[in-house]
């Protein structure tokens, strides 16, 4: 009877201690951190302006991810967000759209076979570089909770961005 208490009590606080770590990952993955690198800030901010001389009057305000870094901004009231690895190389630009009917054909087929397809769009990016095609989307389950996926030229879709280099 100890034995099965013990072995009860130890499934008890091991699942509790795998819940909190799931979370602190899920966290981490969805929080975005102000990037603390002022030289890393000034280097993307120098190379993203003399991608888009629109852009050299603002000051932007660049993220961490686990994935890199990103920085959002709007160019004629259009909302934009630019990419760039963690050895802070250009990945690519893109630009915000609605998720409506003018969301091209094969996407919406693509997102409605995929895991995701239960999950509202709250934000729906598609990249904006010449000789590239990708999208990034915000997606909320039925509690409200975020997922940030994205999708290939094929429609293909992950929990973590494409591998690529740009053609630019």
């Amino acid at each position: 009877m100890k034995k099965l208490l013990y072995t009860l009590s130890f499934l008890i606080v091991s699942s509790l201690f795998v819940n909190k770590a799931n979370a602190q990952t899920q966290q981490s993955q969805t929080s975005p951190r102000p990037l603390s690198d002022k030289a890393m800030g000034d280097r993307l901010q120098k190379d993203l302006i003399n991608r888009n001389t629109n852009i050299s009057n603002q000051q932007l305000s660049w993220f961490e991810s686990n994935y890199g870094f990103y920085t959002n901004y709007s160019i004629n009231n259009e909302e934009y967000m630019s990419r760039y690895d963690k050895q802070g190389n250009y990945v690519e630009s893109m630009r915000k759209k609605s998720w409506n009917d003018q969301v091209p054909a094969d996407l919406r087929t693509s997102f409605d076979k995929s895991p995701y397809k239960m999950q509202n769009v709250s934000g729906y990016w598609e990249v904006s570089d010449l000789n590239r095609k990708g999208y990034y989307m915000e997606v909320k389950d039925e509690k409200g909770k975020m997922t940030k996926v994205w999708a290939d030229e094929n429609g293909k879709f992950s929990a973590t961005p494409y591998k690529g280099k740009p053609k630019n």
